[in-house]
């Protein structure tokens, strides 16, 4: 599995990406890996998990958030999955000010070569999280791309999420 810390990386050969903090790999991000790494097989495309070096929800609003696992542990569990490529992204006060188009054509198509993208039904991107998976479907069309939707995963009633999981300390979400 290859790593690549931003702002300055480049993945030349196509891939299929999915996006996100990714900070637990509880059981709703490994039903959306093995949809990524599934596609990207099917296609011949590299899968490339693209993700932060900080938690963007922390970032934007200052307040530390528990970590639910290691940079070390999430890049073993990632490449046990057999994810291709792993994208650390900076995110900072500018990367925050990217519109959702901007963080499509510039990271996704530019530097990363995307031909499929894969995200969950409650996915966020660009500044303010303005961007949702219609507008992504919308780019998909615009500049050619498939997305895929995956839908979110519940326990008990319960999402399975990150903030949940923080929230309940519910480790068995994950």
């Amino acid at each position: 599995m290859e790593i690549f810390y931003g702002p300055d990386f480049c993945v030349k050969e196509n891939c299929a990406v999915a996006f996100g903090k990714f900070d637990g790999l509880h059981e709703g991000h490994l039903r959306l890996l093995h949809e990524l790494i599934d596609l990207a097989r099917k296609r011949g495309l590299k899968s490339v998990v693209y993700t932060f070096d900080k938690n963007p929800r922390a970032f934007l609003s200052g307040v530390e958030l528990r970590q639910l696992m290691s940079i070390r542990q999430k890049n073993a569990m990632l490449e046990k999955l057999g994810v291709d490529v792993v994208v650390y992204e900076r995110f900072d006060e500018k990367f925050s000010q990217i519109s959702p188009e901007e963080f499509v054509k510039e990271i996704l198509l530019k530097k990363l070569s995307m031909k499929a993208v894969v995200m969950g039904s409650n996915s966020t991107f660009g500044k303010n999280g303005a961007g949702n998976i219609a507008l992504m479907k919308f780019f998909g069309e615009k500049y050619d791309f498939f997305v895929k939707e995956v839908e979110l995963l519940y326990k008990e009633g319960i999402l399975v999420c990150s903030s949940n999981i923080r929230k309940e300390n519910l480790s068995d979400l994950g």
